[in-house]
């Protein structure tokens, strides 16, 4: 890198990580670079490390701030916070710690895309890869959160505060299942009844027709009762004689 080489130009011993740490810091910026450098320099006359510098910026380690987005990530929200605890007692800015979280899932979650990962060091490049075993969807969700929760940093009466509760919702929401997993615990198609066939529908004509039979066959039905009843009964002749007899006796002509 070129602050590696202006390291060797200028007799200055320092750490891969300690250099990234200042090349970040620096934003792209060379003057700010190398403006950070020759202050990193003047701290120490031995090797310039990751912690130095981490200290002299006033932002936690890249280390430490893997060890509070690995724990979160796990839901493991004590761990995650006594990382923080660490960071924030050795003069880590809580607002930098979330920016430096941001930095890191966003590198994540591009090689967990496939992106290329040329550009970290050796010593990045394994903590990545760890980071990226946790999945786009559950990275994806964490930069959600991180994102949000820094532009609250701001408006905080107690920053500290507000970055322990964001590591909180951070630590909750990384126990909820993703939506992949959610559709993975629905019922297959196989296990599944299959639905009720819906009751058949008939057109018109075949309506028509199904009214005609029906009315033929209660009148046929009519019919049949009629026949079948009995006639109503004769009057019987008094004492079984015809008419025009009385008692058996003929009727006198006049």
């Amino acid at each position: 890198s070129h602050l590696g080489m202006i390291c060797q130009r200028e007799s200055i011993e320092a750490d891969d990580d300690a250099l990234a740490a200042i090349a970040r810091a620096a934003e792209g910026s060379v003057r700010d670079a190398l403006s950070l450098l020759d202050q990193a320099a003047a701290m120490t006359a031995d090797k310039l490390t990751n912690d130095m510098v981490a200290d002299m910026l006033g932002r936690p380690g890249r280390r430490e701030s893997q060890t509070v987005l690995t724990a979160a990530l796990a839901g493991d929200a004590p761990n995650a916070l006594a990382a923080f605890a660490t960071a924030y007692s050795r003069g880590a800015e809580p607002e930098m710690l979330v920016g430096d979280l941001l930095d890191l899932i966003h590198l994540a979650s591009m090689q967990a895309a496939g992106g290329s990962d040329e550009a970290l060091i050796e010593s990045e490049r394994e903590m990545i890869t760890g980071l990226a075993a946790s999945g786009i969807a559950r990275l994806g969700r964490a930069w959600q959160l991180l994102l949000k929760g820094h532009g609250e940093l701001g408006q905080a009466p107690n920053p500290a505060a507000a970055c322990e509760m964001l590591i909180i919702r951070l630590a909750h929401a990384a126990q909820m299942p993703t939506p992949g997993e959610l559709m993975q615990k629905l019922p297959t198609a196989s296990n599944t009844p299959p639905a009720a066939a819906p009751p058949a529908t008939m057109t018109p004509a075949e309506n028509s027709a199904a009214l005609r039979s029906t009315n033929t066959a209660a009148s046929s039905a009519s019919q049949t009762t009629a026949g079948n009843s009995d006639p109503a009964p004769r009057q019987a002749g008094i004492s079984g004689n015809t008419s025009g007899s009385i008692s058996g006796n003929p009727v006198a002509a006049p």
